[in-house]
């Protein structure tokens, strides 16, 4: 018979063996002791936790069950339990097991952070950093929840307050990856890619087969520029990961932006398996075109990404459209006027979902969403047309125009617009238009917004601080009509704009177009040009350092001014 003093020197052997990482020899221990003793509660919580930790997480259950209802007073049992019905999907019930447990001790300290966790994990941040303080208020040097409780804060938009939980997490556990890369987080969300990178390889250096860290860091390094760079880690990552769209959607940009077209759009179709990628996929009955000779068959291109994407990406329409082929194109139902007149040839209709009657009854033979033109259309630097434009407006409204838009003493009509609205990086891309002031005093002629959204407040400031006066045509809607504004872009003799639809429409209509870029350019701008194989008419301007925009403003104002 096995006495008391026995089962507890099994215990501790197999508590020492469970210490030691040793986890087959700590659950041979407990089951030892259960042999001995079947109703031992300890034993059962013991065992549940160790096969948890070692992926036998319904056998855990049973365990951590037993546990319970031999001890249903001992907290830790219930907090054990909760733990494990988190990781098998069962939230309701693991909160009633980690709250049960935090009636019986309200200072348990994993109790307050496994909640904390579990509210996380269901997207209530504020209801996580409750539970995060409550841990901290029992124990002020709890490394993990101070590193949660960043994340949390984070979540909510509190930026400083997590810095400082994620560097107090930092100083508490240095060998510790996670706090690290939830700050490099942090960082990127704050734009500082130099130092988020930093923080990134830190990480990296203290767990280099972090596939998490990898991949972010090869993001700050394509914003950097460092696009060699961002190929490395992410091919590193996709070592660790080898079927893991992120990292293959970042080395598609990367390898396009170097131009490595072939390669670059050969992984670029990776970008349907990202989360949260902007476009659907649609699901037509159609096969996939390979890039083979179309021979009379019809090919419907559907539409993807936004409305400056889908005209960038209808410069490969043209090519299409001059060889005869027989297409049925969707687009944004904005653009349907503009790309109809554009591409007579081809049946232009709304984009639609893979039901759309108007769409099926076209009765196409093969489909390619629009991105994938490029791997068969543009897969190296010979295969981009000369072609100066692509889309026609139509032409009484832009004569129209340009004589609403004329200036009183002579001079060029210089379209502009400093905003964009992407939402990835659109405040990196934007400059404030009271930075233009130096290079609008020497550009002289009329000076026209071509900016959309609401913009009146901004304009009127901005004139009453610089006397400048931009001409705002009330009688274009840049947003609803995009026929409209698009003959409005094509009544400038000059445009200058940030990065964003506005200078698609600008290139596609051949106007001598000015793009202030960031250091975080998009890939289509490739990279140390100054010009793009997508638009001849496109002269670029890059920032050097980052937010630096005074350096290009003067030197384009410069330029503008010997002109």
């Amino acid at each position: 018979m096995t006495g008391s003093r026995d089962i507890a020197e099994m215990l501790e052997a197999g508590l020492v063996r469970h210490r030691a990482g040793d986890l087959d020899g700590a659950r041979e221990a407990y089951a030892a002791v259960l042999e001995a003793a079947p109703d031992n509660p300890q034993a059962h919580r013991l065992m549940g936790v160790a096969l948890g930790q070692s992926g036998h997480i319904e056998e855990a259950e049973q365990h951590l069950r037993s546990a319970v209802e031999a001890a249903p007073e001992d907290a830790t049992g219930w907090d054990n339990l909760g733990l494990v019905l988190r990781n098998l999907g069962r939230g309701d019930e693991a909160a009633e097991a980690f709250e049960r447990a935090l009636e019986l001790n309200p200072r348990l300290v994993s109790a307050q952070f496994n909640l904390g966790q579990l509210h996380q994990m269901r997207g209530e941040p504020e209801r996580a950093a409750e539970c995060y303080r409550a841990s901290l208020a029992a124990a002020p040097d709890f490394a993990p929840a101070h590193g949660a409780l960043g994340t949390a804060l984070m979540a909510l938009g509190e930026k400083n307050e997590a810095r400082e939980h994620l560097e107090r997490a930092i100083a508490l556990a240095p060998e510790d990856p996670l706090s690290r890369y939830n700050l490099g987080v942090l960082e990127t969300a704050e734009s500082d890619r130099e130092a988020a990178l930093a923080t990134y390889e830190t990480a990296l250096a203290l767990r280099p087969d972090y596939a998490d860290a990898l991949l972010n860091a090869a993001t700050a390094l394509l914003g950097l520029g460092r696009l060699d760079e961002a190929i490395e880690r992410c091919t590193q990552a996709l070592a660790l990961r080898p079927d893991w769209p992120e990292a293959h959607w970042n080395r598609a940009l990367a390898r396009l932006q170097a131009g490595d077209m072939a390669e670059g759009f050969t992984e670029y179709t990776w970008r349907w398996g990202c989360p949260g990628f902007v476009s659907p996929r649609r699901d037509y009955p159609w096969p996939h075109w390979d890039g083979t000779p179309l021979d009379g068959r019809r090919l419907l291109i559907w539409a993807e990404q936004g409305v400056g994407d889908q005209v960038f990406f209808a410069g490969m329409l043209a090519d299409l459209a001059e060889a005869g082929a027989d297409l049925v194109v969707t687009c944004e139902k904005r653009l349907v006027p503009l790309f109809a007149r554009s591409f007579p040839e081809a049946t232009i209709l709304p984009e639609g979902e893979g039901d759309d009657p108007a769409i099926l009854e076209a009765e196409p033979d093969l489909q390619s969403p629009m991105g994938a033109l490029g791997h068969h259309l543009r897969a190296d630097p010979a295969a981009f047309p000369t072609r100066p434009s692509y889309l026609e407006v139509d032409p009484d409204l832009v004569t129209r125009l340009r004589v609403r838009y004329a200036p009183a003493v002579g001079g060029p009509r210089i379209g502009i617009s400093w905003r964009s609205g992407n939402r990835d990086n659109g405040p990196e891309r934007s400059l404030p238009l009271a930075a233009w002031k130096p290079l609008l005093e020497r550009a002289g002629g009329r000076i026209v917004s071509l900016q959309y959204g609401d913009v009146t407040r901004e304009i009127a400031g901005f004139r009453e601080k610089t006397g400048i006066d931009l001409f705002v045509d009330d009688e274009i809607d840049p947003i609803a009509d995009l026929d409209g504004f698009a003959a409005q872009v094509a009544a400038m003799d000059m445009v200058i704009s940030v990065d964003n639809s506005t200078v698609h429409f600008a290139g596609a209509l051949g106007i001598p177009t000015h793009v202030l870029l960031p250091v975080a350019s998009d890939w289509r701008w490739l990279r140390n040009r100054k010009d793009t194989p997508w638009y001849p008419s496109i002269s670029l301007h890059r920032q050097k350092r980052p937010r630096d925009w005074d350096t290009i403003v003067s030197a384009l104002a410069g330029e503008l001014a010997q002109d």
